[in-house]
């Protein structure tokens, strides 16, 4: 064996061929496809080639997929995958990608875990997804679910927390657009 022979020996291999060499039922194969799910989509971010971003899509699927209820990385799992299909939808406008990353973040939201760190920030981003289907489909019903779910951020980010400028301004856009359609939400259909 040569110098470089035994280098490249030592390297471990792809994160792909990891997954390939990885039997189907293995505990760490969520992991290994999150994995490639991110480095997909930072692939897709430096070149911009959507095949990438349908890579991690695909990738985040399976990774959702593999990872069980209950798992602690469920959550960030399917939060990932939903801030991929709403990057397809702000792409292509399939109104699919849009609906299926609602759907993730809800499924995240539900298996989050209390006191995770995250659950502010998840909250936030299915406000942000429902005010945009609001803006497309103009029912208010996502709207009211946009404003909830962005309350709900600002009432489990903790004061000082540096993303609650962003949580509140989520909050006051969703509500200016109610008041401006149909009147303020009433305050008992403010609970998340």
């Amino acid at each position: 064996m040569t110098v470089p022979e035994a280098r490249d020996a030592q390297r471990p291999p792809p994160v792909q061929d990891a997954v390939t060499a990885t039997p189907i039922d293995h505990p760490d194969r969520a992991e290994l496809m999150s994995a490639i799910a991110s480095v997909r989509f930072t692939r897709f971010e430096r070149r911009g080639a959507a095949a990438d971003l349908d890579a991690a899509i695909r990738a985040g699927q399976e990774a959702v997929g593999e990872t069980p209820p209950g798992h602690p990385d469920r959550a960030e799992n399917l939060m990932f995958l939903g801030s991929c299909l709403g990057m397809r939808f702000e792409l292509a406008r399939a109104a699919a990608d849009l609906d299926a990353a609602i759907r993730a973040g809800q499924e995240a939201i539900a298996a989050t875990r209390p006191g995770d760190p995250h659950c502010s920030g998840y909250l936030a981003a299915l406000c942000a997804a429902l005010f945009t289907r609001f803006e497309q489909t103009r029912d208010v019903v996502d709207l009211d679910a946009a404003i909830r779910a962005g309350l709900a951020a600002l009432a489990v980010a903790p004061e000082g927390h540096p993303d609650r400028i962003i949580y509140k301004f989520l909050v006051d856009h969703a509500e200016s657009a109610r008041s401006d359609r149909i009147g303020p939400l009433a305050e008992t259909d403010v609970a998340p």
